[in-house]
């Protein structure tokens, strides 16, 4: 690497801003339009005007996220990507991937040497080739926010039972709302799909599904037929599958989830399939937190699919969204998850998200007497002899939010913003917040 002064600081400046996914990640709402770049950051419209003169360049290379990269090259941190920052300001693990994975994995795509890309990286206006993103990682896909639940921490974006609610409750206006999920280009769906065709069917090697909730939206089987067709009739020969990851609250009624079950066999000639069901507690804490939820159909769902439909699959497990309402249910869900496997003889997959939004819904507005959840937790999967590659990613993640909740203070303003949410949220969903979780009674009296 160049010892030149300039670019070392340079390097060091960058360390606290980059971060590949800006290059790596292109997220996609085909219903609404919309874009962004890593599943953290807030979906923004993509302008008539950017798919006219870009084409399909415009789907991740349009100046906005040009902008970003920049951004990052040059050591400011963007306020969209506040959610990793908080996170690491607070010392809790964030997704953010630094300086050292950029390095490795743009020196693999690009083909150039480590002092050839510092140079780029420390100089992108004499390489403006560095801003644009050649070779995405993976993509994120939603058909919709159509959702059968209103979960704690989601938002209208990705409910419509959330935006009832709130529209209901006078939260939301109808008008605002219709105006904000209604695409800005009536071109976006056929410009995504050339752009999946030419670029994506190369370089992808993860595409997630997620929602609304995908296997109650006709849109879903529509647009996978699409895929797969894409699949069919290219000529690019690839040495290995797309992992195709689809995350789903697994609450579908019995005519969906046959549908759905149908469409594996398929799916799996092209794709390894991996099924994430969006699950962190269990029962009836489980229902509060994901309002609309039956336990017992999630469960009976999770052992129908296991019993018909393993031999489709690559993985398939949870993907837990860890929140403030989670935290005392960790040990139930870990042990329920462990349970699962030894009965099914089933590498149940498990796969760790922290919650950052709504802030409220934050882990960290928790005390350090919190600790003990996530200890017991930890106990658990210490105990298993023989651990899946995923069960101790899980608990390396549980580790490092167990040494941060080590030393949480409660800080009467977050705890009041909490009560005042469980007031509010009992009110309109005719729940009662402490005959669910009585554990919590002293943090938020």
């Amino acid at each position: 690497m160049s010892d030149d002064n300039s670019d070392i600081k340079a390097l060091q400046k960058m360390q606290s801003s980059l971060c590949l996914h800006q290059w790596d990640f292109p997220c996609v709402n085909l219903s609404s339009g919309r874009v962004r770049a890593c599943c953290r950051v807030y979906p923004r419209p993509l302008a008539e005007e950017s798919l006219v003169n870009l084409g399909k360049e415009a789907i991740f290379n349009d100046q906005y996220n040009q902008d970003r990269r920049l951004d990052m090259l040059e050591g400011r941190r963007h306020e969209e990507c506040n959610s990793c920052w908080s996170l690491e300001e607070k010392g809790a693990p964030s997704p953010r991937l630094g300086l050292p994975v950029f390095m490795e994995k743009m020196q693999k795509r690009l083909k150039v040497t480590q002092d050839e890309l510092v140079k780029m990286i420390t100089n992108p206006g004499a390489h403006p080739e560095i801003l644009k993103a050649h070779h995405p990682f993976e993509l994120e896909i939603s058909f919709g926010n159509k959702c059968d639940l209103a979960c704690v921490y989601c938002s209208y974006i990705y409910s419509s039972r959330i935006a009832l609610e709130q529209i209901e409750a006078g939260l939301l206006d109808k008008d605002t709302y219709e105006r904000e999920m209604k695409p800005d280009t009536s071109n976006f769906q056929s410009v995504f799909w050339e752009w999946f065709g030419d670029v994506g069917i190369q370089t992808l090697e993860v595409v997630n599904i997620i929602g609304g909730e995908p296997l109650i939206n006709d849109l879903f089987y529509e647009n996978v037929d699409k895929l797969l067709h894409i699949c069919e009739t290219t000529t690019h020969v690839r040495e290995k599958k797309i992992l195709l990851q689809i995350i789903t609250n697994l609450n579908a009624p019995p005519h969906y989830l046959k549908k759905f079950i149908s469409k594996l066999p398929e799916l799996s000639r092209h794709f390894d399939i991996s099924l994430l069901a969006s699950m962190e507690a269990t029962g009836t804490r489980a229902e509060y937190i994901r309002k609309g939820l039956s336990w017992d159909r999630f469960v009976s769902n999770f052992e129908e699919v296991l019993t018909t439909s393993r031999d489709h699959l690559f993985q398939f497990g949870f993907l837990s969204s860890i929140n403030v309402l989670s935290v005392t249910s960790l040990e139930n869900f870990v042990r329920f998850a462990v349970d699962l496997s030894k009965k099914h003889s089933w590498p149940v997959y498990l796969g760790y998200n922290q919650v950052m939004h709504p802030t409220v819904m934050s882990v960290l507005n928790l005390s350090s007497d919190f600790t003990q959840y996530i200890s017991r937790a930890i106990d658990i999967l210490d105990a298993e002899t023989e651990m899946p590659p995923s069960w101790n990613d899980y608990r390396q993640s549980l580790i490092q939010l167990e040494e941060t909740f080590k030393s949480l203070k409660a800080d009467e303003r977050n705890t009041q913003s909490l009560r005042y949410w469980i007031k509010s949220n009992d009110q309109r969903r005719k729940t009662v917040f402490l005959d669910v979780f009585p554990e919590m009674k002293d943090f938020i009296s």
